[in-house]
């Protein structure tokens, strides 16, 4: 069960659907690099409507159960700053390369928000 910042454990409320995993599917950007789990966004994205439920039923085994399913992971490389000196940490810009499977997740997360608020 997941727990909450003052330490209690509380229940997942609302599950996160597959009708709302395949919404975030179709609206991450591709042609980018992957983070630690190799899963391209295209291959969410365009097997939106084969891999929403499944991946659904994961993430909401993972948030009710407390099972780590490592959606915090990332790759952090550091890419060269244009028209400064090779070889100098000064001159790198550090990137994160997160999952696509997280990005998904946040994207259902935001548009749940605004529901919150109202």
């Amino acid at each position: 069960m997941p727990v909450a910042d003052d330490g209690l454990q509380r229940p997942l409320k609302n599950l996160i659907t597959a009708f709302e995993l395949e919404r975030a599917f179709r609206r991450l950007r591709t042609g980018r690099a992957t983070g630690p789990d190799t899963t391209p966004a295209e291959l969410l994205k365009y097997g939106s409507e084969l891999l929403a439920q499944p991946l659904a039923d994961i993430i909401n085994h993972g948030l009710t159960t407390g099972d780590n399913i490592h959606l915090g992971d990332g790759i952090l490389p550091g890419l060269p700053k244009p028209n400064k000196p090779a070889g100098k940490c000064a001159s790198l810009r550090p990137i994160i390369l997160l999952n696509s499977i997280r990005k998904a997740i946040s994207l259902v997360v935001i548009r749940r928000i605004p529901l919150k608020i109202e």
